[in-house]
C-alpha cells in the first residue's frame, strides 16, 4: 500500500460521508433519516474501497478493493431511489416485494462483478497501469460493462419523482426539493462521461471521477434534507395537512426556531415569506403575548389559550394551540402551533352576552344588566370613597292602561317612559328597566341632593310629554331613594329593597317628592 493525494483525498471523503451517516442514523426521525443513513453507507462503501485502491500497488490487491467498492456502486443508485420514494410520500409502495425487486439488477450485477476472474464480463483484461502519476487498475470493458448505465435509472426515477413533487409542494420544501435535484445533477454528468469513455484528465486515464464527486452529492443532499432539522417535522405530512388549512399554522424546532409556516400564517403576520431558521421571540416580535408562550410555555403542553390581537374596537381573537411533536421514541422534536380565528364567535358571544343583559322591549339594561353594571359601580364608589344613590321608580297606572287599552298600549307607554327616563339620566348613571312595570337608577352622587334633582328633572320630562302628547291617559312615576353609607359598606340587594320601600311609601301617601330612607 502507498498513499498518494488521490487515495487521500478519497479516504477524507469517505469518512466524511461515513460521519455524517453515523449522525444521520441517531437522528430522531428514524423513518427518512435511517433511509438516507443507508444510503450514505452505500456511497462511504464506494469511494473507501476506490481510494484503498488507488494506494494499493498489486494487481490482486486493486482488485480485491475494486469488488470492495463495488458493493457501494451497485446499491446507492436503488437507495437514493427509495430515498426519493419515501421523502415524497410514495412510501406506500416501498412493500418488501417491490423493494426486494428493485435490488434484483444490483444484486446480479454484484454476484457477476465477485466472479468477474473467471468470465471477464465486466472487465475482459486487467493491469497496473503505471503511465500516470499514481498506479491504477487498467482495463479493458466487458461486454456487460454497458450495463453499468443501469444505474441511471433509479436515480433518474428519484430525480423525476422529486421533480413533480416540487411542483405543488410549499415554497419551503421546494427550494429544498430544487437543491437534491441539483446537487444529483453533477454525478449524472460525470458518470455519462465516464462511461463514454471521455477522459477529463489524460495523464489520469482510468480514474473513476465518480468516486471523488457522489460524496459532494451525498452532503449536499444530506445538507438540503437536513437543514432546520426539516425531515424531523415530515413534510409530506405537513404539505398534506396544513398547505390548505384556513387556520395559521406554525412549527418550532426543539430549538424553539420557527421552521414551517402555511400560507395562512403567512397571511395573518403579513410575511411575503415565512422567516424560517428564526427564532420564535423575534418572528413573533409582534405579537409578544405568542412569543412567550412559544418559548416557555407556563402551563402543561398541549396548551389552548385565547388570544387577543388590536384594539377592543377593532379586535381579533385567536384560539391558540401549542402541541409538542414526538418522534417514535416520545421525545420532543418541536412545537406545532395552530390560531384558529374565533372573531366572529367572540363578537356573538359578546352580542349573546349583549341581550341577555338588556331588556328587549325598552333596550335598556335588564336586571341581571343592571346587578352586573351597578355592582361594578358600588367598587369604584367604595375605592373613590364617593356617595351613590339607588333611584327605584314605579310607572303609576301601568295595569289600567293595559286594561282599558290593551297590552300593545301597555308596552308603547312602559317604551316612551325608558325613552324619558334615558334621555334625562346622565351617561356615567346606571340605568335598567327592573322588571314590569318597575324601573332603577343607579347614580354617582356628587352633591347630597343629587338624587332628588334627577327626580325633578324625570318629573319635568314627563310633564312635558304629557302636555304634547294627545293620549288619553297620563305618564307618571314614583320614586324612593337609597343612598349608601360612606361609614359602612351596604349591598346592593339592600339598597334596592330600600329604595323600593321608599317608592311605596311615595306612592301610598301620593307626594310629588320621593321619601328617602
Amino acid at each position: 500500500m502507498q498513499p498518494n493525494l488521490l487515495s487521500l483525498t478519497g479516504f477524507l471523503l469517505g469518512a466524511c460521508v461515513t460521519v455524517f451517516a453515523i449522525y444521520t442514523w441517531g437522528h430522531r426521525a428514524p423513518r427518512e433519516s435511517r433511509l438516507f443513513s443507508i444510503f450514505m453507507i452505500s456511497i462511504a462503501v464506494y469511494v473507501m474501497g476506490y481510494s484503498l485502491e488507488l494506494a494499493s500497488t498489486s494487481l490482486p490487491l486493486m482488485l480485491f478493493w475494486n469488488k470492495a467498492a463495488f458493493f457501494g456502486i451497485a446499491t446507492y443508485p436503488t437507495l437514493f431511489l427509495l430515498f426519493a420514494v419515501q421523502y415524497t410520500g410514495w412510501d406506500r409502495y416501498l412493500t418488501r416485494r417491490n423493494v426486494l425487486l428493485l435490488f434484483l439488477v444490483p444484486a446480479v450485477l454484484t454476484v457477476i462483478k465477485l466472479l468477474d476472474d473467471r468470465l471477464h464480463l465486466v472487465y475482459q483484461d486487467v493491469w497496473v497501469d503505471t503511465s500516470g502519476p499514481v498506479p491504477m487498475l487498467g482495463f479493458t470493458r466487458g461486454q456487460i460493462y454497458p450495463l453499468a448505465l443501469y444505474h441511471l435509472l433509479p436515480v433518474s426515477l428519484g430525480i423525476i419523482l422529486l421533480w413533480k413533487w416540487r411542483a405543488n409542494a410549499f415554497t419551503l420544501y421546494r427550494n429544498q426539493a430544487n437543491l437534491i435535484i441539483a446537487s444529483a445533477l453533477p454525478p449524472v454528468i460525470v458518470f455519462l462521461l465516464y462511461m463514454a469513455g471521455i477522459q477529463l484528465f489524460p495523464g489520469l486515464k482510468y480514474l473513476d471521477w465518480n468516486a471523488l464527486v457522489f460524496p459532494v452529492w451525498g452532503i449536499i443532499i444530506g445538507r438540503a434534507a437536513f437543514h432546520y432539522r426539516l425531515l424531523d417535522l415530515a413534510p409530506v405530512a405537513r404539505d398534506a395537512l396544513i398547505e390548505r388549512l384556513g387556520d395559521s399554522v406554525f412549527v418550532l424546532d426543539d430549538r424553539a426556531r420557527l421552521v414551517d409556516a402555511n400560507p395562512e400564517a403567512c397571511r395573518m403576520m403579513g410575511w411575503p415569506q415565512p422567516p424560517i431558521g428564526s427564532q420564535a421571540d423575534e418572528a413573533f416580535s409582534s405579537w409578544t403575548e405568542l412569543a412567550e408562550a412559544c418559548q416557555a410555555p407556563e402551563e402543561p403542553l398541549p396548551l389552548k389559550r385565547d388570544i387577543q390581537r388590536g384594539p377592543d374596537g377593532a379586535a381579533h381573537f385567536y384560539d391558540l394551540s401549542l402541541t409538542p411533536l414526538k418522534d417514535r421514541n416520545n421525545g420532543v422534536i418541536g412545537l406545532l402551533i395552530v390560531m384558529h380565528d374565533i372573531t366572529d364567535l367572540k363578537r356573538m358571544e359578546a352580542r349573546l352576552r349583549e341581550l341577555t343583559l338588556v331588556d328587549e322591549l325598552t333596550g335598556l339594561h335588564n336586571r341581571r344588566g343592571f346587578n352586573v353594571l351597578a355592582g361594578q359601580a358600588l367598587q369604584m364608589a367604595d375605592r373613590m370613597s364617593l356617595q351613590a344613590a339607588v333611584i327605584f321608580i314605579d310607572l303609576d297606572g301601568l295595569k289600567t292602561i293595559n286594561d282599558n287599552y290593551g297590552h300593545t298600549e301597555g308596552d308603547r307607554a312602559l317604551a316612551d317612559a325608558a325613552r324619558l327616563l334615558r334621555s334625562t339620566c346622565r351617561a356615567s348613571d346606571v340605568l335598567a328597566r327592573f322588571g314590569g312595570d318597575e324601573f332603577i337608577v343607579l347614580m354617582m352622587e356628587s352633591r347630597e341632593d343629587g338624587a332628588q334633582q334627577l327626580i325633578d328633572r324625570f318629573d319635568e320630562q314627563f310633564a312635558d310629554f304629557n302636555a304634547r302628547s294627545r293620549r288619553e291617559y297620563p305618564l307618571t312615576i314614583s320614586c324612593g331613594v337609597a343612598r349608601t353609607s360612606l361609614d359602612r359598606p351596604i349591598p346592593l340587594e339592600e339598597l334596592i329593597n330600600m329604595a323600593d320601600r321608599a317608592m311605596y311609601v311615595n306612592k301610598r301617601a301620593r307626594r310629588q317628592a320621593p321619601a328617602e330612607i
